[in-house]
């Protein structure tokens, strides 16, 4: 499903973009097939088609984009035994020992010919998508990964010119919140906790884990770990009996799926028989429950 994971930020008070002057933004940075001597090769596509005519599908005040990354997965043992012998073949035509830059200059020109003559058909694609919300505050990355976040919104920001944004907030710290759900058994209504759920002993430099799956969380056991110090990092819960997920400590969010009552909205509004009709019905219902998840969420964790 589109935003299984999210990572969100909040937008800074004063920025504001159209539809229009967004896709003509990201259309100078838009994706260019990765040549022979590129290791890595990244732009904007169009979401639904992923060709390059335009680059933002809007939906409920929106704007979904998407970055195409292509890359050329050298193995690095190739690198080094290739490295190796050329530096062992200097060394016997020179009859002494290679310098550090010698080393350096043939590594680098067999980097160069393995990038130049690698395969087409196995250049690696990967799509990574990011929601903007302009009225409501806020960007969502489809992804958990600090890097990959990091990459589109510096995409973004070097294509728009300035992307302020901060991390997505709240005034307590969330891991004391949901271990307050665990030992007290004290939920906000909109939330009901699964059987799921990591713990960390903070107060050590090895930091003690324990993963519980399938477990009753009011139990003993797991009451006894929060007694001896252990917070809870990571929890699986239910949403407004529409979306399950996993929320960590930082506020990244994962797992996310539909619950029983979310799929028979998905299904009756995705009877029609073409693609685009499906993701867009797709993206109206998570991009609506996003809307309202995260300011309760900020909320929840006040």
């Amino acid at each position: 499903m589109l935003f299984s994971k999210m990572k969100v930020y909040q937008i800074k008070d004063g920025f504001s973009v159209n539809e229009q002057k967004l896709d003509g933004s990201l259309s100078s940075s838009k994706f260019k097939d990765i040549d022979r001597t590129q290791v890595t090769s990244s732009g904007f596509v169009n979401p639904l088609s992923k060709s390059v005519e335009s680059f933002v599908h809007g939906v409920s005040d929106a704007f979904l984009v998407t970055l195409r990354l292509d890359s050329k997965s050298i193995p690095a043992a190739a690198v080094n035994k290739k490295t190796k012998q050329r530096i062992k073949d200097l060394e016997a035509r020179k009859l002494d020992k290679a310098t550090k830059d010698e080393k350096t200059e043939i590594k680098e020109a067999v980097l160069a010919e393995l990038t130049a003559s690698f395969p087409v058909d196995f250049i690696k694609t990967n799509y990574l998508s990011a929601l903007i919300m302009p009225s409501d505050g806020f960007i969502i990355v489809d992804s958990t990964s600090t890097t990959q976040c990091e990459l589109i919104l510096s995409k973004l920001r070097s294509a728009l010119g300035s992307l302020p944004i901060i991390d997505f907030e709240t005034e307590s710290l969330p891991s004391q919140i949901m271990t307050d759900w665990v030992k007290t058994g004290d939920l906000p209504e909109e939330i009901a906790l699964l059987g799921n759920c990591s713990l960390v002993d903070e107060s050590t430099d090895a930091g003690s884990q324990a993963v519980l799956k399938n477990y009753e969380l009011s139990s003993d056991e797991i009451l006894g770990l929060v007694d001896a110090g252990m917070v809870v990092s990571q929890i699986s819960l239910v949403w407004n009996d529409s979306l399950n997920m996993k929320i960590d400590a930082d506020l990244a969010i994962s797992g996310v799926g539909y619950t029983d009552v979310l799929k028979e909205q998905n299904k009756e509004s995705s009877k029609e028989s073409d693609f685009a009709s499906r993701f867009d019905a797709e993206l109206y219902i998570i991009t609506e429950n996003i809307k309202m998840l995260l300011p309760n969420l900020q909320q929840i964790f006040k």
